[in-house]
């Protein structure tokens, strides 16, 4: 027998717009408005990343059109101010926003395999640049008010 589902997106109100929006910080893009078990993230926008957002939803979720896909956000996520800066935020561009570091300088070693980050975040596993495995050394230059390691291994500095 088949199992029939209803459409997600046609319970929601959407308000027809066709607007640039940008990601106020890691926005999942998924494939239905919503976060129950069949919501699935196809795409993800980080901070400043921009979208074509078509329909406003009354229930707190945009759709969106992304590499050619249509996908839903949570539209609190995004704006339409494509200069929009939020230096409380860390990205790439600023990764030790509103975090703290006390200066250190001291070798630390791997426990158990560690990635190791651009930002000092585990909201996404694109921000992993590296990893060190058990035993690996690396010097640890800065302890966050967050509770994470800014390292530096191989020459570049990294957030564990």
């Amino acid at each position: 027998m088949e199992e029939v589902t209803a459409d997600p997106a046609a319970l929601i109100n959407f308000t027809e717009v066709n607007e640039i929006v940008t990601a106020k910080e890691v926005t999942n893009l998924r494939n239905i408005p919503s976060l129950d078990k069949d919501s699935k993230v196809i795409e993800v926008l980080y901070y400043g990343d921009t979208s074509i957002r078509t329909g406003i939803g009354d229930n707190g979720w945009s759709r969106v059109e992304y590499k050619g896909k249509t996908l839903y956000a949570v539209s609190s996520y995004l704006t339409t101010d494509l200069n929009y800066k939020d230096n409380s935020k860390p990205t790439v561009d600023n990764p030790e926003a509103v975090i703290t570091f006390t200066e250190v300088n001291e070798k630390v070693t791997a426990k158990i395999k560690t990635n190791l980050r651009l930002v000092p975040s585990t909201e996404s596993d694109e921000t992993i640049v590296t990893a060190i495995e058990h035993g690996d050394i690396a010097v640890r230059t800065g302890i966050g008010s967050n509770g994470r390691s800014r390292v530096e291994y191989n020459g570049q500095i990294y957030m564990r």
